[in-house]
């Protein structure tokens, strides 16, 4: 045994731990696979083969999770399986509908071209994102700033006023009495309170990522028309998206709706089951999509346009363009009403602990003046 001879060479074991045998064990680390697919195009279209390509990767990565990946996937193209199939090992860092592409491609022959649809998607994807982002950053710091202020106020400026009511010893109104109650309490309990906080926030983030939450949410969001209307146009134009882009990588129409319907919300997968079993049976895909909520007017125009084409991959683009564009403009539109409407709530919050803390003053006032 290799500890009896460890000790009769006069070691001391301290502790015994398994060793990891890949890095891989120890942390992962997410790849860009939007930065991934432009460098593997700009590669081939260099004029390497696949199997340079990542060599080359192998040589310019510095993470060691990565590295061993790509020497995996270089063994594995070795040994003769395809580039699909390779990935197909590294899920955590491949997503389905990357390697689905690329598999298409293979039996078509174009994977330059699936590479450019699906750089295309990424890019479509990641600016719909960072648009969204974008347009919820002043409400979100505007909300982050009214309650820091409004805490301020109730936690140190309301107590002061309370010492200074205390000692004059006169009758205080009870709108302010209450209020000065409380900002007492929150002065004398900080620690609580930062607790208290902590804890709601904590709370709240658990409860609004978790499933069953969600689905509520979005169960009750979507009987108003607005709303519903961008869920549609969110989730939809993500589904159209990626079905132009696995149709034109040559993928059969069912197994395209089948992969790209794992983008979509739990709320579209009896809509999507029905309306596959439809087009199965001979139905034809605009009318099972309309039938079942999946294509609006516009998108089952185009879809129609398509059947008599046989061009669904442009006529997917063109829906997924045209919703994307009309959710950023309703985003925008929806970011533009919030935030006067917090300016203002804000403002009225602020207002009215001011005029509490100052309603003994006027009161005082009056009763000097008479």
């Amino acid at each position: 045994m290799a500890l009896d001879k460890y000790r009769q060479q006069g070691h001391t074991i301290l502790s015994i731990k398994n060793q990891d045998k890949t890095p891989l064990a120890s942390s992962r680390t997410k790849l860009d696979i939007y930065i991934f697919a432009k460098e593997l195009l700009i590669l081939l279209e260099a004029g390497l083969n696949i199997h340079e390509a990542f060599q080359t990767f192998i040589l310019k990565e510095d993470n060691p999770n990565i590295k061993v990946v790509y020497t995996q996937i270089v063994k594995n193209l070795n040994e003769g399986k395809k580039l699909s199939q390779a990935l197909t090992y590294h899920l955590q860092y491949f997503p389905k509908i990357f390697i689905s592409a690329i598999q298409s491609s293979e039996t078509s022959g174009n994977i330059h071209q699936s590479l450019k649809r699906f750089i295309t998607y990424q890019h479509q994807e990641r600016l719909l994102k960072s648009q969204i982002k974008s347009a919820s950053i002043y409400p979100i710091l505007l909300s982050i700033m009214g309650s820091l202020v409004t805490l301020f106020l109730l936690g140190y400026v309301v107590p002061k006023f309370s010492t200074i009511y205390d000692s004059s010893g006169r009758e205080i109104p009870f709108l302010s009495r209450v209020l000065l109650t409380f900002g007492n309490w929150l002065s004398h309990h900080q620690l609580m309170v930062v607790f208290i906080l902590l804890v709601g926030i904590v709370s709240a983030f658990k409860l609004i990522t978790t499933k069953s939450f969600q689905a509520f949410l979005v169960k009750r969001l979507i009987t108003y028309k607005y709303f519903k209307q961008l869920f549609e146009e969110y989730y939809l134009s993500k589904f159209y998206r990626v079905m132009g882009l696995l149709i034109d990588s040559g993928m059969p129409l069912i197994e395209s709706i089948e992969l790209s319907s794992a983008l979509l919300h739990s709320y579209y997968d009896d809509k999507i089951s029905q309306a596959t079993r439809q087009i199965i049976s001979g139905g034809k895909l605009s009318e099972a999509f309309w039938q079942y909520e999946l294509a609006p007017p516009v998108a089952y125009s185009m879809l129609r346009v398509g059947e008599g084409t046989g061009d669904f991959s442009r006529m997917f683009d063109s829906s997924a363009d045209f919703y994307e564009e009309k959710l950023t403009y309703h985003i925008q539109f929806l970011m533009k009403i919030i935030e006067p409407i917090l300016m203002i709530l804000i403002g009225l919050i602020i207002g009215l602990v001011v005029v509490l803390l100052y309603l003994p003053i006027f009161d005082l006032a009056g009763t000097v003046g008479s």
